[in-house]
């Protein structure tokens, strides 16, 4: 059994799987705990779940994602027009991969940063704590039908600044077992064909233009390529570093 992210991003991918039967969907979080106790054999996590569990995760060349530059779905938002020198962002619980990129961006910016951390999701409920808040995923998606400032896209900054593509999960299996990938491989190749369809799909649902949307699949990649191995060897060393030294954000103490 195989489960992959019940976030729109994976969208094209699970409708390319041919036997549905074979995979479930539930959040990263989930995931990392079927794969560990053996009720799925591979199961998408985000990086940093990864890295924290390396010990007992083999990594799979296979279904991941990352997008080359900008990810749209990564954002950082606020009521103000411009960022600060020293900012408070409310970050929610779903995004530790993202809320890594934020903090290594911010601090080669040189803004001072705090994260305070919460089980919301929606941007309004975010802002109600901070000035500032980052958002992934759907609800990042539906501010593009707000008038709220969308400061920055945060896989773009962090393309920009680190030259490197940014990754935000990958599939793994534990490190005794080394699963046949072929069905996600399988999935990776057919899901362009699925793209359009969830684009008018997600459009429609989170009632954004359509041009965001499309845009928004163009820019996920789900291929593991030489980007994707370059950024897992970034990622990890800038994490370990992090966590070794209690740098900036409180999601490494």
């Amino acid at each position: 059994m195989i489960s992959i992210i019940d976030f729109a991003h994976s969208d094209p991918l699970y409708l390319g799987f041919e036997n549905k039967a074979i995979v479930v969907r539930n959040n990263p979080f989930k995931n990392l705990d079927l794969v560990l106790s053996g009720d799925v054999q591979i199961g998408m996590v985000s990086l940093v779940s990864y890295l924290e569990n390396a010990e007992s995760l083999r990594l799979l060349k296979t279904a991941n994602i990352h997008s080359l530059n900008k990810t749209i779905s990564t954002v950082l938002i606020s009521r103000a027009n411009r960022l600060k020198k020293e900012i408070t962002v409310a970050i929610t619980s779903n995004t530790r991969t993202t809320e890594l990129y934020l903090d290594l961006v911010l601090s080669r910016l040189g803004i001072d940063h705090k994260f305070v951390h919460s089980d919301r999701k929606e941007a309004d409920d975010l802002l109600s704590l901070a000035e500032y808040a980052l958002l992934n995923g759907d609800e990042a998606l539906a501010v593009y039908r707000t008038r709220i400032n969308i400061l920055m896209d945060v896989g773009s900054a962090f393309a920009r600044i680190f030259h490197i593509s940014p990754v935000y999960a990958v599939s793994v299996s534990r490190i005794e077992e080394d699963p046949d990938t072929s069905a996600l491989d399988s999935a990776v190749v057919r899901s362009t064909e699925f793209k359009r369809e969830c684009a008018r799909s997600l459009a429609d649902r989170l009632k954004i233009p359509g041009t965001v949307a499309e845009d928004y699949y163009r820019t996920i990649l789900y291929d593991y390529d030489m980007h994707v191995s370059e950024t897992i060897e970034f990622v990890k060393k800038a994490y370990e570093s992090r966590a070794r030294d209690g740098l900036s954000s409180s999601m490494f103490r």
